[in-house]
Formats: structure tokens, C-alpha cells, sequence
């Protein structure tokens, strides 16, 4: 059947970031249709499987948007890193249980089990993949976005998405219209949208109409002009499709980043990385990464990897040299071959390899492009950025960039959202991106170098990390990726004048940072869970939910169940018990935390003559959010001016957000837009933060 030519948006390539990005457009009321070129999704073809690592921010980030327990429950949280020399000596071990996150380690699991529970998150939903279709090529008016899609009768393409061997030898199309090289064409009148369109879902402009709100959006002069917005030319057997808004999912050989001719950056390293996963082998016990945890041998002739996975199972992956690629067998990986490595580059571990699910060779370019964005057009995950498999960041950066995006593209796309909103995806995101693959280049190089002094200084240094707390705890927080940081944002309000894309070594939080989180387990306040129930509120709307009940310390039922040193099973997992702060954000509204620690009756009724406004205001694009100590009585206010009311039992909120009078703006996102304290919490200061968000 034929795909429908005139789509909202269109996600290509249904790997893990594409399924997410179609998941979490969904839960901003948006409704993408998803095509890839593979016959069937990798998860039914376990032999190319391949293992990931999701570390702690992405975890926060998916358990926000609904998607983390599927994973918890399949996967294997790894809490320790050792390095090695290559001798087997210890240079450094990192226990993440010091992390400043309910999920205070990296999970892992293979790539197979992420994309089968997404698939069935989207079968439930009824977000339907559209398998053996093909993108050929793409061009973008100011309107719309036109693609010309194939189906591959017969099957599709199966194409390792870590496989860059030939991303560069691609065509270059036309900036304006379709290339053409066929005899045979078809010509398509560029012609509006059907009766079902709707300027308010982000539409665009008609013919004969005025521009909607989110039209203009598109328009933004920082942005190329392509496509043709009269004749666009397709081949005969291709689709035209029509679409407002494209993202590109679809890996390192995206062909919705070729189509557009956007270029890389300068810095990049090509490497080739050999992985087995899914392995069942011996080991010496004293090298067990079941016990020990995840292991990193910096081998003079290229890194050695081994990532515990769920049910006693491993990956491997080995660094090989560019110049020696004629070495690796050319027709099949086998079990030999990596086995003779191990032996000669880690034979202290005694390693023998009885069977695996996967091999593959994987040879890629680490790049990062020098645009995330052009017009209706949006590169997200490995199309944009490629770092190194043995980094385990890729698949965590391409989800950050779903989450960063999606929200600001579901108010646009509803008429709600300022244009400006959709240029600071590209603004904050592209940083962390570049940022990412200048450490990753850099480690690989220092890992790699030939010269003694270099691979000396560079062990020396991972030694210090070993040895100093501090500078450990700091290296905690970047595994987990929570110092990464949108301070220089151009819709992050009332930032420091000096600021970082990280904030691993910045002492407070800013806005721009990313939210604390925080248990919030004290004893039930009777007196105000009551008048919440009993009392209905006056604007209709349900009674908020508080504070939870006490934890039960003698209460060992919900525990992870402990393997080893190194590793332990998930299951509802972290380390905060009962309710939490985050839990208070769960929505894809704005979130504003009034933080009120006084006994002053004026300021708190100060706080709900603003909660009343701002709800009135901005209806159900924010919600108002009371933090207060124990100590003020609930026959002070009423919990009906707010929409969540918290009693910090335990002073984790005010030792996180501070103790004085102030606002935290958090976005969907979980990061802070903006703080407002003392004299300047005012209705006009967030009124002008809430202006650079939405059309008001």
C-alpha cells in the first residue's frame, strides 16, 4: 500500500533513536509517521544485536517520559569501571554508587531488547513502522519538507549504522528541487494540504491564506531556502510525500543529511572496532566483569573492552588498527580469530570463548556536523554525530537530542511555540555534541599513541583519577552524564556571565543545569492529604497529590538483588526510595517550584496570588508547584491555589534548590529555564522567561 502523501511529520529510520522520537512526539499529542529501508526490525534478526550502555541521565530523562521500567526490568546495572594497564595492573576504579541520581549506574543491554520494547510501546500506541521504505532523496520550502520515498518490493536494505566505510561516497543533489538522472519522470504540482489541515497543529501556509503562527516559524532567514516550491521531480516508481516537519534518525549514513548537503566538522578519527556480544566464557576470576565490573585495557595495539550483559552473557570489543584492516578475515568473523587476539593481548585473563549470538566488524568515523538543523529539517543521534562504540555515549547523546527536541517541536507544531524555540535545539544541543567528540578523539588518540611519553602521561593521569576523591566523584558525574549543561542556551534566562557546556566543575546550580533530584519520604501530613481529597478544588480540577508516606526501613522487599561487587539485576531499581522530586515533573508541562522555607502569611499568599495568575494565564502549558517545610501549618493556605503542593520532611529540596525565597522554572526536559530569587520573583520576570517559550 501507499504510504499518505500529506503527513504531519516524518521520522526516517526506526532504530532505537527514530522509535523514541515517534514515542515521545506521540506524548506531545503528535502523531509522526516512521519509515525505514530494513525488511524487518533488527531485534527479530539477533545476529546483528548489538549492546548498549544507557547511563544515568538518560535513565532520568526515559523514566520522565515513561519509557525506563521496561528496561530496568530486562537489564544489567553495572556500578563499577575498572582500567587496566596492559599488563593487567590496576591504573583506576570508579564505583558509581556516589552519584547524584536515583540511578546511580549504567545499564546495559542489547540493542535488540531496547528495540522490541519500543516496538511494542509503539504497537500499543498505534504508532505504526513503515518497513522496506526507502528515503531517496529530500528537499525543504519554506512550507513543507518533499520526500521521495521507494519501496523495496521484496525486502529491504539491512546497513550496520556504526558502518561508515562509504558514508562519503554519496551524490550531491541539487539544493533546489530533486536530482534527476532517470528517463523516466514524474512531475508533482506542489498543491496545499487537504481539508484535515490545521494552522494550529503547525500546518504552515495555504495557497491564497496568510501565514499561520507556526508557518513563520519555519521561515527564520537564519535558514536556507531549498527545494522547489512549484515542480518537484520524482521517479516513476518513487512516492512523493508532503510533510511539515522531517526528522532524521536514520544513523552515520544518513541519507537525510547527504539529500541536504550538510557538511562535518574539520576534527574526526576513523577507527575500526571488532565486537562479539552476547559471549559465554571463562574467565580468571580476579577479571570476572560480572564481579569487578565493566574493564578497560589500554593496550598499546588498541583498546579492550569487556561490558558485562544481562544473564551472564558479555561483549567484547577490540580496537584494530586502520593499516592492519587486511588482516581481519574478509568472508566471516569467527570465534578463532577472536579468541587467537585475546590470548595474545590479555593472556593474565585466561579467556576462553565458548559461543556468541553476534561478530562484527564495525568501521566508522568519529564527526560531528557543523549544522543540527535546516528549516523544516532536524538531524538527530548517530546522523548528526558519530563517536566511538567503545565510548558508550552514542545511544545516550541521540536520546538527549529526541528529548530536547520533541517537546519544543510538539508547541510549535500546536501553534503555541515561538519559532526561536526550534533554533535552540541546534544551540544546545550541537555543543555537548561537539564537546563529546573532542574528549572521545582525544582519549582514542592518547590510548593509541605510539610514543611511550604520550600513552605514560595518559596512564599517569587515569592513576590520578584513581587516587583522588574528589577528582573521582567528577568523574562519576560525567559517566553519568549529568554535568552536561544548557547555561549558554538563548532561552535559558538569568544565567551566570560565565558559564560552561558542562557543570562537572561548577559548585552551584544554574539555570541552564540540569534539575536535582531527590527523595522526598517523610511522614503523611493527615491534616493536608484530607483537605486535598474532601475539598474540591475552584478551578475543577483533580486535588494534587502529596507528599508520600514514610519509607519503612526494616522494609527489604524492593531491594536490587546483589550479584556481585561489580553488577546487580534491576528491577524497579534506584536508590532513592518512595516518592521523589522528579515524580512531581512528570508531565510535558513547564514546571514552576515556588520554594517557601519562612513563616511569613504575606509571601505564601504572595505565592498563591502568582500560582493563580500563571494557571489562569498559561493554562495547561505549566504548573505551579509549593515547596514547604514542615513547620507551616496547613490552615495557612489552601493547596487549591497550586497545582502541587510538597512538604519537604526530610530538607533535601531546600538543601538542593537553597533555603531562601525563589522560583526554579523546569522544563519538560528536566533542565532549569530559569531562577528568579528573593526581590526578583516576579510575575513580569517570569512572564518575560515564559515569552521567549510561547506566543503571550
Amino acid at each position: 500500500s501507499k504510504m499518505d502523501p500529506w503527513v504531519d511529520a516524518v521520522i526516517v529510520g526506526a532504530g532505537p533513536i527514530g522509535l523514541i522520537a515517534a514515542l515521545e512526539l506521540k506524548r506531545h499529542g503528535i502523531n509522526a509517521t516512521v519509515i525505514d529501508k530494513r525488511p524487518i526490525p533488527e531485534c527479530r534478526d539477533q545476529k546483528r544485536s548489538k549492546a548498549v550502555m544507557i547511563h544515568a541521565r538518560t535513565m532520568e530523562l526515559l523514566e520522565n517520559v515513561q519509557m525506563l521500567q521496561p528496561f530496568l526490568s530486562r537489564g544489567l546495572a553495572i556500578n563499577k569501571f575498572v582500567i587496566l594497564s596492559q599488563d593487567g595492573s590496576l591504573l583506576a576504579q570508579m564505583n558509581t554508587d556516589s552519584l547524584n541520581s536515583n540511578y546511580n549506574f549504567v545499564l546495559s543491554l542489547p540493542q535488540s531488547i531496547v528495540e522490541d520494547v519500543l516496538l511494542e510501546a509503539c504497537e500499543l500506541l498505534g504508532i505504526e513502522v513503515q518497513w522496506g521504505r526507502k528515503l531517496v532523496k529530500c528537499s525543504h520550502t519554506v512550507d513543507e519538507v518533499l520526500l521521495s520515498v521507494r519501496s523495496l518490493k521484496g525486502g529491504g536494505e539491512y546497513s550496520s549504522d556504526s558502518d561508515d566505510s562509504d558514508s562519503d561516497s554519496h551524490d550531491s543533489y541539487d539544493k533546489i528541487g530533486f536530482d534527476s538522472v532517470s528517463k523516466k519522470k514524474k512531475k508533482h504540482k506542489e498543491r496545499e494540504y487537504g481539508p484535515s489541515a490545521s494552522a494550529s497543529r503547525g500546518l504552515g501556509k495555504k495557497k491564497g491564506t496568510g501565514s499561520s503562527s507556526s508557518s513563520s516559524s519555519s521561515s527564520s532567514s537564519s535558514y536556507e531556502r531549498g527545494g522547489s516550491e512549484d515542480d518537484v521531480e520524482v521517479e516513476e516508481e518513487d512516492e512523493l510525500v508532503h510533510c511539515k516537519w522531517l526528522l532524521g534518525c536514520d544513523g552515520n549514513k544518513s541519507q537525510v543529511r547527504q539529500s541536504l548537503n550538510i557538511a562535518f566538522q574539520d576534527e574526526e578519527l576513523e577507527q575500526i572496532i571488532l565486537m562479539i556480544t552476547g559471549v559465554k566464557l571463562t574467565i580468571n576470576d580476579t577479571y570476572d566483569p560480572h564481579v569487578v565490573g565493566a574493564i578497560s585495557v589500554m593496550h598499546s595495539g588498541g583498546l579492550v573492552g569487556i561490558q558485562p550483559e544481562p544473564h551472564g552473557l558479555n561483549t567484547i570489543l577490540l580496537e584494530w588498527p586502520i593499516d592492519r584492516e587486511d588482516d581481519i578475515p574478509t568472508d566471516s568473523l569467527r570465534l578463532a580469530f577472536f579468541q587467537n587476539i585475546l590470548d595474545k593481548k590479555v593472556p593474565y585473563m585466561d579467556i576462553k570463548l565458548k559461543e556468541s549470538v553476534s561478530m562484527m566488524k564495525v568501521r566508522t568515523k568519529q564527526r560531528c556536523v557543523k549544522k543540527l538543523r535546516r528549516g523544516r529539517v532536524f538531524l538527530v543521534g548517530d546522523a548528526a554525530h558519530t563517536l566511538s562504540p567503545a565510548s558508550t555515549v552514542g545511544i545516550n547523546s541521540g536520546i538527549q537530542d529526541v528529548i530536547n527536541l520533541c517537546w519544543k517541536l510538539g508547541l510549535v507544531m500546536k501553534g503555541v511555540g515561538r519559532s526561536e524555540l526550534l533554533d535552540s535545539y541546534e544551540a544546545e544541543r550541537l555543543p555537548v555534541s561537539t564537546q563529546l567528540l573532542n574528549s572521545s578523539i582525544s582519549a582514542t588518540r592518547a590510548a593509541n599513541s605510539t610514543s611511550s611519553l604520550t600513552r605514560r602521561f595518559h596512564e599517569q593521569s587515569l592513576a590520578a583519577i584513581g587516587m583522588f576523591e574528589h577528582l573521582q566523584a567528577k568523574m562519576v558525574q560525567i559517566i553519568g552524564m549529568l554535568d552536561v549543561s544548557y547555561r549558554h542556551s538563548p532561552i535559558v534566562l538569568y544565567k551566570p556571565s560565565h558559564h560552561s557546556i558542562f557543570q562537572s566543575f561548577s559548585t552551584h546550580t544554574r539555570a541552564g543545569d540540569r534539575a536535582p533530584d531527590c527523595p522526598l519520604a517523610g511522614p503523611p501530613d493527615a491534616d493536608i492529604n484530607k483537605k486535598a481529597k474532601k475539598k474540591k478544588p475552584k478551578t475543577g480540577k483533580k486535588p494534587p497529590v502529596l507528599v508520600a508516606a514514610e519509607e519503612d526501613p526494616d522494609d527489604d522487599d524492593d531491594e536490587d538483588e546483589i550479584e556481585g561487587d561489580g553488577t546487580h539485576t534491576s528491577n524497579e531499581g534506584g536508590k532513592y526510595a518512595g516518592q521523589r522530586l522528579y515524580h512531581e515533573f512528570l508531565s510535558t508541562k513547564h514546571s514552576i517550584l515556588m520554594i517557601h522555607n519562612g513563616p511569613s502569611l504575606t509571601e505564601l499568599q504572595g505565592w498563591a496570588d502568582l500560582s493563580v495568575k500563571l494557571r489562569d494565564f498559561y493554562g495547561n502549558w505549566v504548573q505551579t508547584i509549593l515547596v514547604l517545610p514542615p513547620s507551616v501549618l496547613p490552615s495557612t493556605y489552601s493547596v487549591h491555589d497550586f497545582d502541587r503542593v510538597v512538604v519537604d520532611h526530610t530538607g533535601n529540596v531546600f538543601d538542593l534548590y537553597g533555603k531562601s525565597k525563589a522560583l526554579y522554572v523546569i522544563r519538560p526536559d528536566l533542565y532549569i529555564g530559569c531562577i528568579l530569587a528573593g526581590s526578583k520573583c516576579t510575575e513580569e520576570r517570569l512572564r518575560k522567561y515564559f515569552g521567549t517559550i510561547f506566543f503571550c
